[in-house]
């Protein structure tokens, strides 16, 4: 026979600790000396998946994940003890087999009575643990990057509701953004100078905390006429960037201390922290997907996306994406490179030397091309450009020449040889109205252009269909 939810009868419990204990939404299991589950209330039976019969008597070691036990058990004791820790999250089963995180909140041991010896562990689904799983699965699932920090703020305001949480990063075109409180977003905006916290905390990549009369003036009135006291600003790198984020936590005045949630704010950061490398991740992938791994020029695959593009924007007669409209006069024009006797190169010296030219093929081209030009390996000693903004063929002819000037200029070494180098490059223009086949006609025309211009003696430029 149980009452309360699995409490023995026993003297020293009254039916008005049970009914207090059993209208509680945390977590309450009493423990005997043995760890041996002798009450446990309305919720650890709801939350667990438990009936109060089951839950009775059962080791308390045979609930919690293996790996956690003893993580579970020192926390107990710290908190048993009066030290104040970090809450601690393991992992308890389930009636119905399946692991659940269970955040212990406190202990205490019961002094007199038959449940001397005893002791109450009051424990709570740990929402912010919820808010890291969110997180994860918008990254597994390739949402953007934004919605998972729209998050983390989050994170801290289940624990303090009334906190307010700002989370500064820069976002993938370099912008300034903020997410959480718009107060605390204000007060950021409002007073951008190096003495603020978030400026201290970037600066030195570190925390920085400031009280009311570490503030300037006009911050610490503005804070103040918000109702907030003392500031911590927590800096958290971001590697895609190369700057510095931060997380940004108010006090209110006459609330509790900043040192209070600092466990908040810790996940917060660690939060920021796993979605800033994961952009970092993902924007390497991208740029391996369409790079070459020799070069680190643009690969085939990019080059056709990019010419793609702009052969659409050129038969519109405008750029579909900015405020730079064209004339229609524009020359849309790709310069297929094919270096002459590489084949050679690669026979006698090997392809650790035909490596190291490539590089440098691709080094000395890059460096007399425009910014704007698409530079990119086709594949083996297949180089292509896409050139755009220019209006006359000589303008085109003039970087077909540079390129070939830039290649046999000079001997390239390498690898302990030193070997020359030239090109024959085919040039075809993009016609208007548009031709059917689109970048595979464009580049079939350079790509035959370019054999003629070897034909004729290699190391030189034959634009595509000239007489």
């Amino acid at each position: 026979m149980t009452q309360g939810g699995g409490l023995r009868p026993a003297g020293g419990v009254s039916d008005v600790d049970i009914e207090m204990l059993e209208h509680q939404n945390d977590m309450i299991v009493l423990l005997d000396g043995a760890g041996v589950v002798t009450y446990s209330n309305a919720a650890a039976h709801r939350q667990l998946a438990y009936s109060a019969d089951e839950f009775f008597g059962k080791q308390i070691a045979d609930l919690i994940h293996p790996s956690d036990i003893d993580g579970a058990f020192e926390a107990i004791e710290d908190l048993y003890g009066g030290a104040e820790v970090t809450p601690a999250i393991f992992r308890v089963q389930r009636g119905d087999g399946a692991w659940m995180p269970v955040e212990l909140s406190a202990t205490s041991r019961i002094d007199r009575g038959p449940f001397a010896g005893s002791v109450v562990v009051v424990g709570r689904y740990p929402g912010d643990h919820d808010v890291h799983m969110r997180i994860s699965q918008l990254l597994t699932e390739g949402a953007p990057i934004g919605k998972a920090i729209e998050l983390i703020p989050e994170i801290g305001r289940w624990r303090h509701p009334d906190r307010a949480y700002l989370v500064m990063y820069e976002d993938i075109d370099g912008n300034s953004a903020h997410i959480g409180s718009e107060l605390a977003a204000r007060l950021v905006r409002e007073h951008p100078g190096e003495d603020t916290p978030w400026a201290q905390a970037a600066l030195s990549r570190a925390s920085v905390q400031f009280e009311p009369g570490e503030f300037a003036e006009d911050l610490r009135i503005a804070a103040g006429a918000a109702g907030l006291a003392s500031c911590l600003a927590v800096a958290v790198p971001d590697p895609l960037r190369g700057s510095t984020a931060v997380i940004i936590e108010w006090a209110s005045t006459g609330g509790p201390r900043l040192s209070v949630h600092r466990y908040a704010v810790r996940q917060m950061s660690r939060a920021l922290s796993l979605v800033l490398h994961w952009r970092r991740h993902i924007a390497e992938l991208e740029r391996a997907a369409r790079s070459d791994g020799l070069t680190g020029l643009s690969n085939r695959a990019s080059f056709f996306d990019q010419l793609d593009r702009r052969l659409g924007i050129h038969d519109r007669g405008s750029r579909a994406d900015d405020d730079v409209q064209s004339d229609g006069s524009e020359l849309v024009s790709v310069l297929y490179v094919d270096l002459d006797r590489f084949k050679v190169v690669n026979d006698k010296y090997g392809h650790s030397m035909g490596d190291e030219v490539l590089s440098e093929v691709a080094r000395r081209m890059s460096r007399v091309l425009r910014e704007r030009d698409v530079l990119a390996r086709l594949g083996g000693d297949e180089f292509a450009v896409l050139c755009f903004g220019l209006h006359r063929v000589e303008e085109v002819t003039a970087v077909a020449e540079r390129l070939l000037s830039a290649l046999n200029s000079e001997r390239i070494d390498a690898d302990g040889h030193s070997v020359s180098m030239s090109a024959s490059i085919g040039i075809a223009f993009a016609p208007t109205p548009p031709a059917p086949g689109g970048s595979d006609s464009l580049i079939d025309l350079a790509d035959r252009a370019m054999y003629e211009a070897k034909t004729a003696g290699r190391n030189r430029w034959v634009i595509a269909g000239a007489p």
